[in-house]
């Protein structure tokens, strides 16, 4: 079983020293570091925010999904 998406993302955050609200801009997210903030302690974010918050963190959305257990298509 892999972490919860908001470990992996606030974990990846720290490694890339961004605060919420960096993040937030780089994702396309109107630098609302809320909905970052939600994110993180709970809320599993709708698909394409998901994909917005990978490539802001320089992952791909399967490194992602990878991270957090997902299995993921074509891959072993």
């Amino acid at each position: 079983m892999g972490k919860r998406i908001g470990e992996v993302i606030r974990e990846k955050r720290g490694e890339l020293h961004l605060k919420q609200e960096e993040l937030a801009e780089r994702a396309g997210l109107g630098g609302v570091n809320s909905k970052i903030s939600i994110i993180e302690l709970s809320r599993m974010p709708k698909f394409d925010v998901a994909c917005r918050i990978a490539y802001a963190l320089q992952m791909t959305p399967n490194e992602l999904a990878k991270a957090i257990g997902i299995k993921v298509y074509g891959e072993t």
